[in-house]
């Protein structure tokens, strides 16, 4: 199974969104009075849970030297840097 660095990108979107979405809802009063503690805990795992997977999802893109490289090279590839313009060949 080969792992598309822009799939795994889509998918760690999706997962912090999911994850930030849980824990924007868990946070509101209106709903921790409506459902209660128990169902408001509940939330905030489910979002934990989504957060820790976009993590790892992150942990194996990091530690894949062909997405790194694709990454690095891409963010270069409008000639921006911190000290100046890059030229690529």
């Amino acid at each position: 199974m080969t792992i598309r660095p822009a799939g795994l990108n889509k998918a760690i979107t999706c997962l912090f969104m999911v994850g930030s979405a849980l824990f924007l809802l868990g946070s509101v009063p209106e709903y921790v009075n409506a459902v209660g503690a128990t169902a408001d805990s509940i939330t905030y795992f489910i979002g934990s849970i989504f957060f820790t997977a976009a993590s790892f999802n992150q942990l194996l893109q990091a530690q894949t030297p062909a997405m790194t490289e694709v990454a690095y090279r891409d963010s270069f590839c409008c000639g921006s840097s911190v000290g100046g313009h890059v030229v690529l060949p």
